[in-house]
């Protein structure tokens, strides 16, 4: 009887103990989507960055908060989790704009965040937001296909500020200036199809949000002019392929991508474990979990150190076909 009960008091110490040091386990958090309509884009990011963690890396613990891709969501998990000092950093949020809801806190609590959705750079938070790519990165990778080819070109923006900084940056990288440069307001064109026309820009580009950018390339395409379209990384989301898909064989959008060797050995992981290739937010998302696990050291300051000089992924142009 004596030898089943220090038994048994064995057991739960040594239970105790597994729970006690699971607890104090550095964490890392994951605020995306796993409910509403941006939910299969959360899954495939808990997806990628689980990948990494369960292969190599047995020292972090992965914590997974649904904001079902809301700003008020995103604000109450937030607060919820700046008092757990096991949190090394947090991953997420995918939307731009549940983002910024969270500025304050995150300049305020010092917790590194990358997002594999927002590439937006906020300066008001001290450097604690990091961006995964640049705004430069997108005007680069444009810039190259426009000035390698000679292209003339014409440019669309919105009234929008990350729309107005990225076409700010291009015409300043492109060799050639632009036969037109507009701003939109709205996503009807019929004033300037006339104009456009007659000089026949062999490319253009729009730097707008997804419905805007296909409803201007259906339009252009109606007045029977081919041209190359080139579209910032927004271009990816499901709407457009739904209006833009088919209308012309020349989209190009600029899609992160990793270094050939690391995304070759992503692809063939994700492929083996969940049975589907990965598409650019899991590509984002592993990238994001990869610069945070080769930090030297495991804490905060040095994790946004570290974040800050890293650069895992770059932008490409690829047909949309391709997508």
């Amino acid at each position: 009887m004596k030898i089943y009960i220090w038994t048994l008091l064995i057991i739960i110490c040594l239970i105790s103990l597994g729970c006690k040091e699971n607890s104090q386990k550095t964490k890392v958090a994951l605020i995306i989507p796993l409910s509403g309509a941006l939910a299969p884009w959360g899954e495939v990011c808990k997806q990628a960055i689980s990948l990494e963690l369960n292969r190599k890396n047995k020292a972090l613990h992965l914590v997974v908060f649904d904001n079902q891709g809301d700003v008020i969501k995103t604000k109450q998990i937030f607060e919820s989790l700046i008092n757990d000092k096991q949190i090394l950093a947090v991953i997420g949020p995918l939307k731009c704009s549940c983002l910024k809801s969270i500025l304050s806190l995150i300049k305020k609590n010092h917790i590194p965040v990358i997002s594999p959705g927002c590439f937006q750079e906020f300066p008001q938070s001290n450097g604690w937001v990091v961006p995964i790519l640049k705004t430069e990165d997108e005007a680069k990778e444009m810039a190259l296909f426009l000035n390698k080819n000679h292209f003339s070109w014409a440019i669309f923006w919105e009234n929008i500020p990350w729309a107005e900084t990225l076409s700010r940056y291009l015409r300043e990288m492109v060799h050639i200036k632009p036969e037109l440069s507009y701003s939109l307001n709205s996503y009807d064109i019929s004033s300037i199809l006339p104009t456009l026309k007659r000089k026949k820009p062999k490319a253009i580009v729009c730097i707008t949000t997804p419905v805007t950018g296909a409803f201007i390339i259906s339009q252009i395409k109606d007045i029977s002019l081919d041209p190359y379209f080139l579209g910032p990384f927004y271009f990816l989301d499901p709407e457009f392929k739904k209006v833009a898909q088919g209308t012309s064989k020349k989209i190009l959008i600029l899609t992160p991508i990793l270094p050939q060797k690391l995304e070759n050995e992503f692809n063939r992981q994700f492929l083996t474990h969940y049975y589907l290739s990965p598409n650019w937010i899991a590509t984002s998302a592993y990238a994001a979990i990869k610069a945070i696990t080769t930090s030297p050291d495991l804490n905060r300051k040095e994790v946004k150190k570290h974040l800050r000089k890293t650069k895992f992924l770059q932008f490409k142009l690829k047909p949309l076909k391709q997508q």
